[in-house]
């Protein structure tokens, strides 16, 4: 946090006179400011130094207001310089400062300028920079106190676009394993995230499609907290989908009335042991109520009117009108009875 000294502060000597025309020496905190200087500044955001030490006026006030990035001590001297007041423990200690890089450089071993300078970098200090090109890979970062490396989940180098062109991003410095650490999310570590997050909401137990046609769909992931099944034959091979969670496949029948099942077999799982419908091979349609009840295609009851006289018998005087015929029309349609549709691949978390 920055401190300032007030341009309304009247120093005064010990007779409670102002100290006119003096001068004011600012330093590092607990130790002699006039041999231990530091830089000083006449504006809040610290851009414009001062010289130290500054003069006093008529009234023995500073004659600008005077910035410092943290603690600091002072001295303040007569116009023959002689000391007259001097306090080594002043101002607000800055936990972690958070200082400005400009003049932002470089791809993937950037360079820029910290406002104010530094020459070392501070431990858990903040430091914000604009970037101006998209990295390409691992990143490196400096601005004075040697290039270090830029790391994110405290432990993994950059990838190609974690930083993008124009993107505001903010470290922290980790003295212990002295490299830079990312405090903002990157455009991959965002899009991530909302791909987990849209999954691991999922309740055990609940089916949801995914359209994974799409290009740049994201699958559900089994690299997290939760863990997801595919609800499709065939996927339990090495390297497949659901290898390692099903067992006892089971596929019969011809399309489109095929019967598709597996037994989960993942001992976290409190559906561990429990046998499921692998609805994309089967194709069959979730239907809300009476959960698990299946139910083969069907059409409702009903009837069709045809006009015209289906039968005529003339017997001596007598006629009989209308007597029971069998009518077969032609034979339309496909190989099964379905509603218009579009198709979605169905995943099921399981723990």
């Amino acid at each position: 946090m920055a401190s300032m000294i007030s341009e309304h502060e009247s120093f005064q000597g010990v007779d409670g006179k102002p100290i006119v025309s003096g001068y004011i020496y600012v330093g590092a905190a607990g130790q002699d400011p006039k041999l231990n200087p530091i830089v000083i500044y006449s504006d809040r955001e610290l851009t414009t130094p001062l010289a130290n030490p500054q003069r006093t006026d008529s009234y023995g006030r500073a004659q600008n207001k005077i910035w410092v990035t943290d603690r600091y001590s002072l001295k303040v001297e007569d116009s023959n310089g002689v000391q007259k007041l001097q306090d080594l423990q002043r101002g607000e200690l800055a936990d972690s400062p958070t200082i400005n890089l400009i003049n932002v450089q470089g791809i993937n071993d950037v360079t820029a300028d910290a406002v104010p300078p530094v020459s070392a970098y501070v431990d858990k200090a903040v430091y914000v920079l604009t970037v101006v090109n998209s990295n390409t890979g691992a990143v490196t970062l400096d601005f004075g106190g040697g290039a270090k490396s830029v790391i994110k989940n405290n432990a993994d180098a950059l990838v190609t676009g974690d930083w993008s062109a124009g993107s505001i991003q903010r470290v922290t410095y980790n003295a212990f394993s002295d490299r830079f650490d990312t405090l903002t999310f990157s455009t991959v570590e965002i899009n991530e995230s909302i791909a987990l997050f849209s999954t691991t909401i999922r309740n055990i137990g609940e089916p949801f499609a995914v359209w994974d046609h799409i290009t740049g769909c994201p699958l559900p992931s089994n690299d997290a907290t939760a863990t997801f099944i595919k609800l499709t034959a065939g996927e339990d091979g090495v390297g497949e989908y659901n290898e390692g969670l099903l067992t006892s496949e089971s596929v019969s029948g011809t399309a489109p009335d095929v019967v598709a099942t597996a037994v989960i077999s993942h001992a976290p799982s409190p559906m561990n042991g429990q046998t499921v419908k692998l609805i994309n091979s089967s194709r069959q349609f979730i239907r809300p109520g009476a959960s698990g009840t299946e139910q083969d295609d069907q059409f409702a009851a009903h009837t069709h009117s045809i006009g015209g006289i289906i039968d005529y018998v003339g017997a001596g005087n007598g006629r009989t009108v209308g007597n029971n015929a069998t009518v077969s029309s032609g034979s339309t349609g496909g190989d099964e009875t379905r509603p218009r549709n579009i198709g979605a691949t169905y995943y099921m978390r399981i723990a």
